[in-house]
């Protein structure tokens, strides 16, 4: 289940493409001077002459070199190891490999290095990945023990893998080896770190055989131990005014009591709610909630009639997040250890989750209220004239030009009452803005 943080920088370089067409031209020089010594005597129209031959030859031999070798702003260019967790009673996971470039690519590659006694690389999956239509070559390098250690993913179709922030291009399948140490009801996380081999250097190539260093971000996996609570990582547009975050639950043993402590920031608005929850429906109905404010979230106590079978999974409720004023933010919402029991024991394997609002807008929607009406324009208005916050400046920018001014409130005027076309994508339907400019949603 998918759920890196260090930064590497190769020293050596190595293209992926070997013969591959997109090499640039250098040409050598050959031209020969005239020796300024009296009796040679050389005049203007013999250097001439021989300053074009020296042209003409270099136009018919020319010499080609290597790729060129490129290093890019630490934002534009990356390789990221997603996390992952390993849940109590299933052997494997899928940590997702992110691709950041704003460019096309025609293939990329790196080495890996974890924990050969705790973890198993079992292959390289591209099912569902941006990847998986591009005719993907995927070769992989093993160590002397036959552990995969390092990969090369070359696009051998017509069409490169594209640009774009945190693509999804392959997930790596993992499997925790038997006998992972455990402390009863706790977990294990075992970092998964992106490096440079000697011939295995991290690096990608783009469609013109530039080789690009990019940075790169490790990630992890977490081997959960029975018993667990997990809230998970929601993420919406900015027109979603609340998103609901799943608290689920594994446990060995049937219970009717859950006490479950949350820590989030404490100008979050929140509201816990079992209703259409698997615990509901297991009790029957028959059930009391408990909610106590605390100085850093919400304890939760739920009391069932009945006595719940062991959980796999199962939600026991939901967290309702109001979104913060604001644009595109993330919120975490995490356990507290001391605070978290399944029948009266301590649950200390846990799994903290996050609300994230994503810079997703509707174009002309300048008040974020879901609809396109005149309130937005009385915003826009503010914003241009009398310096009001405008929280997602590219819903503002209707004509998408990369400017805030009187055009753009004239075009959500004209859409409402004259029947002129209608924005400029993302709309009707919430999207990223096509268009890189100095706007933003944060």
């Amino acid at each position: 289940m998918s759920k890196g943080t260090e930064s590497t920088a190769p020293t050596s370089v190595h293209d992926p493409r070997p013969g591959r067409a997109g090499d640039h031209w250098e040409y050598s020089t050959a031209v020969s001077a005239l020796s300024a010594s009296a009796q040679e005597n050389g005049s203007d129209r013999l250097r001439s002459a021989l300053v074009f031959m020296g042209f003409l030859l270099l136009l018919l031999f020319p010499t080609s070199s290597p790729a060129q070798t490129k290093s890019f702003a630490a934002d534009s260019y990356g390789i990221t190891l997603g996390d992952a967790v390993v849940l109590p009673g299933t052997n494997e996971t899928l940590v997702p490999i992110l691709i950041t470039s704003e460019v096309e690519i025609d293939s990329w590659q790196m080495g890996l290095e974890y924990d050969e006694l705790l973890l198993n690389l079992v292959s390289v999956d591209l099912t569902g990945t941006a990847s998986e239509s591009l005719t993907p070559l995927v070769i992989t390098s093993t160590n002397s023990t036959g552990a995969i250690q390092g990969l090369q993913v070359i696009y051998t179709g017509s069409s490169p893998f594209p640009a774009g922030n945190n693509v999804l291009a392959a997930y790596l399948r993992f499997s925790p080896n038997p006998g992972v140490p455990f402390f009863p009801g706790s977990s294990v996380t075992i970092p998964i770190t992106i490096v440079d081999l000697e011939t295995l250097p991290i690096s990608m190539t783009d469609t013109l055989g530039n080789i690009i260093i990019p940075i790169s971000q490790s990630g992890s996996i977490t081997v959960h131990e029975y018993p667990l609570y997990l809230l998970e990582d929601v993420s919406s547009d900015l027109i979603t005014e609340v998103i609901s975050i799943p608290i689920r639950a594994w446990s060995e043993k049937s219970s009717a009591t859950f006490t479950m402590g949350l820590e989030y920031d404490e100008l979050l608005l929140t509201q816990f709610t079992i209703d259409g929850s698997d615990f509901d429906a297991l009790s029957s109905g028959l059930s009391t909630v408990n909610i106590t404010a605390t100085d850093t979230g919400i304890l939760i106590e739920l009391i069932s009639s009945n006595a719940l079978p062991a959980l796999d999974g199962q939600t026991l409720g939901f967290l309702q997040v109001i979104r913060p004023v604001g644009g595109a933010t993330t919120r975490d919402i995490h356990f507290d250890p001391d605070s978290c029991t399944l029948g009266g024991d301590n649950v200390t394997s846990l799994e903290s989750g996050s609300a994230t609002w994503l810079p997703h807008f509707v174009r002309g929607d300048t008040n974020l209220d879901g609809s396109i009406d005149i309130a937005d324009a009385e915003s826009l208005l503010g914003a241009t004239y009398s310096g009001e916050t405008l929280y997602c400046q590219d819903a503002g920018d209707v004509n998408d030009d990369g400017v805030l001014d009187i055009s753009d409130t004239v075009s959500i005027l004209q859409y409402l009452f004259s029947g002129s076309p209608n924005p400029l994508s993302p709309f009707p339907d919430p999207g990223p803005d096509p268009t890189n400019d100095g706007l933003t949603c944060q």
